[in-house]
């Protein structure tokens, strides 16, 4: 969460903000959709957010803990969520009044949703005005350097070195909604310095581009995180078995492979 007046103006609603989603972090000690004093003190009570409190997926802390504060829609929805709240019911240590009270937002949520109103989708989005508005979005939150020395656009610079595996490689979007994504408009910094007329000194582009082959065949790339015109490259195009790994192989209990840590770093 942003504790800012963006963030503000948007949980007032002055934007209709129906959803906020909590971080992974702690924050003063808690998990974001542990601190009563995040969502209920801050969010809902000093800004007025009268949205609902959305979890990001298969986060760490407790469900118990989650709903009391109020977050109102645990993700992924794990079973063990689930066990875990039964057995608070149970045993009392957990209210089904408190239960309810979260309940009522995601009904709000619903009630006052599109289809709730009778709204039918024509399934035929404007694509080009979608990409136009993402565009928007993406300038618009971008953080340039300051350019006091005019060091950019690069004048007499014909050959460039270009550093770094993910330069020669894209990762141009997330997991989970982030891979709704278009190959059509994601282009790597190597190719785009070269498509503008940069010659990239080879010595970096060859080796780089030959470890990242190599990643890449040897399925230590997650498929998400393959752009659909390069999935040629791998020597087995089925799903890679690393994205079925047990807590046993992974970096942290809520299922973050080794190798998918390790190819973000």
């Amino acid at each position: 969460m942003c504790f800012s007046a963006w963030a503000k103006r948007s949980a007032t609603n002055s934007w209709r903000m129906g959803m906020i989603m909590t971080a992974y972090n702690k924050v003063n000690g808690f998990y974001a959709p542990e601190s009563l004093d995040l969502l209920q003190t801050i969010v809902r009570g000093e800004w007025g957010f009268t949205g609902l409190f959305i979890t990001d997926y298969d986060g760490e802390g407790s469900a118990v803990a989650k709903v009391r504060a109020g977050a109102n829609l645990l993700m992924s929805g794990a079973q063990s969520e689930f066990d875990e709240l039964l057995a608070a019911l149970k045993d009392k240590t957990l209210s089904e009044q408190t239960l309810d009270a979260n309940l009522v937002y995601l009904l709000n949520l619903k009630l006052h949703s599109p289809r709730a109103s009778g709204h039918v989708p024509t399934m035929k989005p404007d694509l080009a005005a979608h990409a136009r508005v993402a565009r928007e979005t993406a300038m618009e939150g971008m953080v340039l350097l300051k350019n006091a020395s005019h060091t950019l656009p690069l004048l007499g610079v014909k050959t460039v070195a270009v550093f770094g595996k993910m330069s020669y490689f894209l990762v141009h979007s997330g997991t989970g909604s982030g891979t709704v994504r278009s190959s059509a408009y994601a282009v790597s910094v190597n190719a785009g310095l070269k498509a503008v007329g940069y010659r990239v000194l080879p010595e970096l582009e060859a080796p780089y581009l030959a470890f990242n082959k190599t990643i890449i065949a040897d399925n230590l790339v997650p498929d998400y995180f393959i752009d659909p015109a390069e999935k040629t490259t791998r020597t087995d195009t089925s799903r890679s078995p690393i994205l079925n790994a047990r807590c046993s192989n992974t970096c942290v209990k809520h299922s973050m492979p080794r190798a998918r840590r390790w190819w973000w770093s």
